[in-house]
């Protein structure tokens, strides 16, 4: 039950990050859905291991039901401790992650041992359940998952893998009680390194898109988005990665089209100092013009006089002519 509701609550809160708000009526149907069905199918599962473990029922050798044979064939790692804090059950796949056999991890002294080739030492979320069971949240700040209808942590941390390979992890512990009795601490780790590094990558992708745009918003025209799909970037899908194509294509013909305004702008500068150098030379023709039409009108004025003057001496000459007819 406990590695179920785990792993159906992790599945849709990836869900719910990947599909967003608008999808969230949806999930949350499907996942109650989903949620009452492994309740009825945990059910059938209790009663047929009660009637197994039944007096007179066959079962294994110790006349009992062999949890510990059920937990090897789990496709999660898990572990699970003792009141004591040693390893009861040490799974096979946890095995494989940490390269630590369950034997070897029943010699050591600390379970987290395991999880750091350098010795360090400290306690798993097993350990602090195991001090304050329904307190570990306040004892250790650790987050309580609220939703559950059992005692439910659940962490995160980095660890080192057999190959010394960082590993990005999260990890979920819960009591286990025989009445009102802890018995032990189960504790299941998933692997979440590629969702971390894919994570990783788009972000360092959004970001190479975010600055190569804001450079191009701000006159670098020649700026363009890089991105190295074999360090990280085969995490990122195609469909995302064909983005940066996309804006260097765009970024290509905003390029162009400022190249051929920069021609055309500078053409117009030129056929604009023509315009200037035509426009000062009529200026001095007009100015030419002026002068001469001024001097015209001078030689008017002095022709005006001088028919004045010739009109004076012919009303003059018509005098006497007049005065020498009567004489």
């Amino acid at each position: 039950g406990f590695v179920a509701e785990s792993l159906v609550e992790g599945a849709f809160e990836q869900l719910r990050d990947e599909l967003g708000p608008d999808a969230q009526a949806a999930i949350d149907a499907v996942e109650a859905e989903l949620h009452d069905g492994l309740k009825t199918t945990q059910s059938v599962s209790q009663a047929g291991i009660d009637a197994f473990t039944q007096p007179g029922a066959e079962s294994g050798a110790d006349g009992g039901f062999d949890y510990h044979d059920v937990l090897q064939h789990i496709g999660t790692p898990l572990f699970v401790l003792d009141t004591n804090g040693d390893i009861l059950s040490w799974n096979s796949s946890i095995e494989n992650l940490t390269g630590v056999s369950e034997a070897e991890a029943k010699e050591m002294e600390m379970a987290s041992m395991a999880f750091y080739p350098d010795g360090r030492r400290g306690k798993t979320l097993a350990d602090k359940v195991l001090d304050a069971p329904e307190t570990t949240h306040r004892e250790y700040d650790v987050p309580k998952v609220e939703d559950e209808d059992f005692t439910l942590y659940r962490d995160t941390s980095v660890m080192a893998d057999q190959h010394g390979n960082e590993r990005h992890i999260s990890f979920s512990a819960a009591p286990i009680y025989d009445g009102d009795e802890l018995i032990a601490v189960v504790e299941m780790v998933q692997d979440r390194t590629d969702e971390a590094n894919r994570h990783e990558a788009v972000t360092s992708l959004v970001e190479e898109v975010k600055s190569t745009m804001a450079a191009l918003k701000n006159g670098r025209l020649d700026a363009r988005a890089s991105f190295d799909r074999t360090d990280g970037g085969e995490y990122v899908d195609d469909q995302l990665y064909e983005v940066v194509g996309s804006l260097n294509d765009m970024a290509e013909q905003v390029e162009g089209l400022a190249d051929q305004v920069d021609a055309q702008a500078q053409q117009l500068a030129t056929t604009i100092e023509q315009a200037n150098s035509s426009a000062e030379a009529v200026e001095g023709r007009v100015a030419e013009q002026t002068d001469s039409l001024a001097q015209a009108a001078d030689n008017i004025q002095n022709i005006g006089a001088g028919m004045e003057e010739v009109a004076a001496t012919s009303s003059e000459v018509a005098s006497a002519a007049k005065r020498a007819k009567t004489a």
